[in-house]
């Protein structure tokens, strides 16, 4: 279990921003408080979706779309994905009709429709993904490495 303030010296997040963040329901604690005076626990997986979340929105993507993305990750005691996947390719689509942008992972690594190559130093990742089913509708993609980003996250929870 790691508690709010570890978790915001170890992601060098300050204290309201995470605050703000867990009453507007886009940060959740796993374990949540058991009464008055007890205090909500966050899993190892929800310090990862954290993590996540904060480099989103330093990135530039607004809270609410990365609040999508990570509560998909969230609410896990044992077997969060983002504990073990490598990377997340995530697709960016905006509704015609509303204006609002939602965002999907898509499956790495499975699949049999379309594969998406990319180099990254002449290492070439393979994720067979199906974007090309909607030519129309999609406006990014994005990806996160989550192998580092959990040494990162445990480097500093070490310090912590």
């Amino acid at each position: 279990r790691f508690r709010t303030l570890g978790i915001c010296k170890a992601l060098g997040i300050e204290r309201e921003r995470f605050r703000d963040w867990t009453k507007t329901g886009q940060i959740r604690p796993t374990l949540p408080a058991l009464g008055q005076g007890t205090k909500a626990g966050f899993t190892l997986g929800d310090v990862y979706a954290i993590a996540l979340f904060k480099r989103m929105i330093d990135t530039g993507y607004k809270r609410e779309l990365s609040a999508k993305l990570i509560s998909q990750f969230m609410g896990f005691v044992e077997g969060n994905p983002i504990e073990f996947l490598q990377y997340i390719l995530c697709i960016v689509k905006t509704n015609p009709d509303t204006g609002e942008q939602d965002i999907q992972v898509e499956s790495l690594g499975q699949g049999d429709r379309d594969t998406l190559q990319i180099n990254l130093s002449a290492a070439r990742i393979h994720f067979d993904v199906p974007i090309m089913d909607d030519i129309i509708g999609w406006e990014g993609m994005f990806m996160f490495n989550l192998v580092q980003l959990r040494q990162e996250v445990n480097a500093a929870l070490e310090d912590v």
